[in-house]
């Protein structure tokens, strides 16, 4: 028990290059601000989110107790929300203000959130939780502004705690995993001919085409068949992918079946299905912003050793014009 509580501590202390945590940054304050943006941009659809009695379809006293004192959800305090939380997913995106401004954040959109449920989805809470993990992990180390401030320079090779990648990687896998098995609905199994994706891009709710007249032939629905099986595995597997993990990571690495299990990266095969899967939902449906900001997890899936993460670390010490990352490091910096 000992040993296992140690194995624990020691994994959620161990440090990392900043590199993977500043790019979910990066990419979680862009889709935050282009997905709040567009409500400023298209002024119609701020009136989702402004109080019935002035106008709008939010049922009186919605919204956080805050927004009652300053008169509740009317159309200047909503713009005003709207614009400040783009303010601050700004901020975000160029890493000024440290911890406090995902934190901010993340009241700023349950607030928008919490106007009108209904104009949201899944994807709202993905992006709160991103913001979490982006408090309790120092994502400005580096590529931010406060690493210029702090160092002079954009880029900061220090390295921090790899708790909240780590985390990312847990959330990735248990929202999949959770919505794999969500998925019992008899549409999704033979009783019903797997027809479940079928059915979804027919939704007038979500389509972003009228595609009936294609779907109808009898290869188009045999791939919608295909891709009802497969993406019901692929969620479901993702605990599987999980265990790999570990399996790569000391002292489980130096077991036999530790040994047997490094011999593939499991990683690319559900990232590439992801991204394909991702990919034909934002083409297809009106899903907001959900592709995107899931997308945007997958960044915590690389790690330190990859080469996409070297050669990024590379670019920025050659920008910044500091000494290659070896001798960076035999200095002692």
């Amino acid at each position: 028990m000992k040993a296992a509580w140690a194995w624990w501590v020691a994994f959620w202390s161990e440090e990392e290059p900043p590199v993977v945590l500043a790019v979910l940054r990066i990419l979680v304050g862009l889709v935050i601000l282009q997905d709040v943006g567009s409500m400023l941009w298209t002024q119609d659809v701020a009136w989702l989110f402004v109080d019935d009695t002035h106008g709008g379809l939010v049922a009186p006293g919605k919204g956080p107790f805050w927004l009652a004192w300053l008169g509740g959800a009317t159309w200047g305090n909503v713009v005003g929300l709207l614009a400040t939380t783009c303010l601050f997913a700004a901020l975000l995106t160029v890493g000024l203000g440290g911890r406090l401004v995902p934190l901010v954040l993340i009241q700023l959109l349950m607030a928008v959130f919490d106007l009108h449920p209904g104009t949201g989805g899944g994807h709202d809470r993905v992006m709160t939780n991103l913001c979490w993990l982006l408090v309790l992990g120092p994502s400005t180390a580096t590529f931010s502004v406060d690493a210029w401030r702090r160092t002079g320079r954009w880029h900061d090779p220090t390295p921090v705690l790899a708790l909240a990648r780590r985390l990312g990687v847990f959330q990735l896998v248990l929202m999949y995993t959770v919505t794999g098995f969500a998925k019992q609905g008899s549409a999704w199994f033979a009783m019903e001919r797997f027809t479940a994706v079928y059915r979804a891009l027919l939704n007038p709710s979500w389509a972003r085409w009228d595609l009936a007249g294609v779907l109808g032939h009898p290869v188009a629905f045999a791939a919608t068949q295909l891709g009802t099986v497969g993406s019901w595995w692929w969620e479901a597997l993702w605990p599987v992918l999980l265990v790999h993990l570990l399996l790569r990571h000391p002292p489980l690495a130096h077991t036999r079946l530790g040994r047997l299990n490094a011999r593939w990266d499991l990683r690319w095969p559900f990232v590439v299905l992801g991204v394909v899967t991702h990919g034909v939902l934002f083409a297809l449906m009106n899903l907001g912003p959900f592709s995107a900001i899931t997308l945007s997890l997958y960044v915590t899936l690389l790690r330190p050793d990859d080469r996409v993460v070297r050669w990024l670390q590379g670019a920025a010490h050659t920008q910044d014009g500091g000494p290659p990352p070896a001798q960076e490091a035999a200095a002692g910096t």
